[in-house]
């Protein structure tokens, strides 16, 4: 081989082997390459799952983590794969786009039903090739694609690192559903001008088997949204705001505008969300709850204040509510049990009046005067004036004769804090929760007697001889006197003075007296020897015979309780067995309270 020809080979031989190279470094470049799936996560799990197709004709870009300028571009093949070939060792961001897609109102999965953010959003490292078939695309901090990886690292070595085909996108075309809860102030269960957002109102979304998927509270406008629903069956249930309660459910649950939560449970009827579609049409009116006042007139046959069984209501009484500045709000009349019931009422301080005119002739309480207490005694007694309304005691009486009304005093309604179990208002239904009625202000009458006269004996004719006198018939006087004023817990005592003013004698004389409620003997005189026996309110004096012209005088001291005040009416009664008729006579004392104590200052 001359030298010129050896020249020559060596040449060919380095030409050679440099081409080699050159042909060894393309094929190492060509064998970069990633990919795969971008697949429709029917479900947000952010895992393929059996029966979650790929998309195809998805635009797929792809860029180098050291520049913003677009490598390739490509779209996804009809089982939503795609690959990007003869890529070299460096960081890749392999990006989803906005535009021109073949999905619409979709996002990228988040991995958690109900929420923006979850196990895939942000997404996993997209290099960890030991989970395949999960999502790594996360949302553009920058708004400049639909979803984008984090960087794919490719390397030259180890060869492991020249491949990956394991960066999926998981897309998922999400439903919701939402929208306001508000204060139905004129409780139709239409939202009307002027009424106003109710904010923080527990909302809970329930799947089609009625369990929890997500919960959330309504904003300051009053408005609520569940979003990233994979599309299916759902049902919202409210809970309801302190002291309010639903209004009445109108039209269906596609309407806009009305309420549809239902008064009982708070929940909606189930609406079926199909995918890319929002229902904001889910909304619930509420009113504030209101209040009842109610319940019985009775007549009170013994006048002890307290309505017994045996004890009829009055029907056909007119009862009057009032409000605290005294206004009237309304008026009702009783119903044939004697109950009334007033409704719809705001928290706050009433009273309830019985118009005085109505114990006149031809009122429905002609007649009658309101039940003291006294049994019967006297027009004051333990209820006259009547015990306060606002103590929750049921069945006994709070009405107080004023100039125009028998009124009770100031009854105080609060939402949910109003007595329970108390007596039914018979014959008026109510739906009022028994937390929001107080049915206890009730009033009691009594039926005054009327005065029994007894006819004059008729006598047979008498002859009268002439100077003999004709015979004269017995007759008795009492006269009852004690002090005309004593302080509540003090004693006072009464004289009772019975006088025969005729010439016959009186035989079998019987005096009585009768202590109005309120009053308690403590000593009482003997007279002639004959005690005074104590019974029932009552203490008697057989004093056997009166003769014509004579006095007989006995004594009684009586304590007057500690609360007790007004004036006591204390009755003495005389009865002969020879006398037609019951003589009496009557010790009217004012109680006056007894003071409170002075405090003593030391020093």
């Amino acid at each position: 081989m001359n030298r010129r020809h050896a020249r020559r080979s060596k040449k060919l031989v380095i030409t050679f082997a440099a081409t080699c190279a050159m042909f060894s470094s393309v094929a190492i470049a060509s064998a970069h390459k990633l990919g795969n799936l971008v697949w429709k996560d029917i479900n947000n799990n952010g895992v393929v799952d059996s029966g979650e197709p790929g998309i195809p004709g998805v635009r797929v870009e792809l860029r180098s983590t050291d520049s913003s300028a677009l490598l390739r571009v490509l779209e996804t093949d009809a089982n939503g794969n795609y690959m990007f070939w003869g890529l070299t060792g460096k960081d890749y961001l392999v990006s989803i786009p906005t535009k021109d897609q073949p999905f619409n109102n979709c996002q990228s999965s988040t991995g958690t039903v109900g929420s923006a953010s979850g196990l895939y959003e942000p997404a996993p490292d997209p290099n960890d090739k030991t989970k395949d078939n999960d999502d790594n695309g996360q949302l553009s901090a920058d708004g400049s694609a639909f979803v984008t990886s984090k960087p794919v690292v490719l390397r030259p070595v180890p060869a492991d690192m020249q491949v990956n085909e394991t960066v999926d996108f998981g897309i998922f075309c999400a439903a919701g559903l939402g929208d306001y809860v508000w204060e139905d102030t004129n409780a139709n269960g239409q939202q009307d001008a002027g009424e106003p957002a109710i904010p923080d109102v527990n909302v809970t979304l329930l799947d089609a088997a009625s369990q929890p998927v997500s919960t959330t509270k309504t904003n300051g406008a009053g408005l609520y949204v569940f979003d990233y629903l994979p599309p299916g069956t759902y049902s919202v249930k409210f809970d309801a705001p302190s002291g309010m309660i639903p209004t009445p459910v109108v039209g269906d649950i596609n309407q806009e505008k009305n309420s549809d939560a239902d008064a009982t449970t708070g929940r909606t009827a189930q609406v079926a969300l199909v995918e890319g579609e929002f229902n904001g049409r889910i909304d619930a009116g509420y009113r504030r709850q209101l209040l009842a006042l109610g319940d019985m007139v009775w007549r009170d046959d013994n006048d002890n204040g307290l309505a017994e069984a045996t004890e009829p209501g009055i029907a056909d009484v007119r009862v009057t509510l009032r409000n605290a500045a005294g206004t009237d709000l309304a008026t009702m009349t009783t119903n044939s049990a004697g109950r009334y019931l007033f409704t719809g009422l705001n928290p706050g301080d009433y009273t309830v009046c019985i118009a005085a005119n109505q114990l006149a002739t031809g009122g429905s309480l002609a007649g009658m005067r309101s039940s003291s207490g006294s049994g019967g005694m006297a027009v004051t007694g333990l209820y006259e004036p009547a015990p306060a309304a606002n103590s929750d005691k049921d069945s006994d009486d709070n009405g107080t004769l004023q100039a125009a009304c028998v009124v009770s005093s100031t009854v105080t309604l609060t939402g949910g804090s109003e007595p329970t179990g108390e007596s039914e208002t018979i014959g008026i239904a109510d739906a009022t929760a028994d937390s929001w009625k107080n049915t206890t202000i009730d009033f009691g009458f009594f039926k005054i007697p009327t005065p029994s006269v007894t006819p004059p004996p008729v006598l047979p004719p008498t002859v009268n001889v002439i100077g003999t006198p004709k015979p004269q018939a017995a007759k008795l006087v009492i006269t009852k006197t004690g002090p005309a004023r004593v302080r509540a817990g003090h004693v006072a005592s009464y004289v009772i003075t019975v006088k025969n003013p005729t010439k016959t004698p009186a035989s079998g004389v019987v005096v009585r007296d009768i202590l109005p409620a309120g009053m308690s003997v403590v000593l009482n005189q003997k007279a002639k020897g004959l005690k005074a026996v104590f019974k029932s309110g009552r203490v008697t004096w057989t004093l056997g015979t009166i003769a014509p012209g004579a006095t007989r005088t006995v004594r009684v001291s009586v304590r007057i309780g500690d609360n007790v005040k007004g004036i006591l009416d204390n009755v003495a009664t005389v009865n002969a067995a020879n006398i037609t008729g019951t003589a009496r006579s009557v010790a009217a004392t004012r109680v006056t309270p007894i003071p409170p104590a002075t405090p003593k200052v030391a020093g």
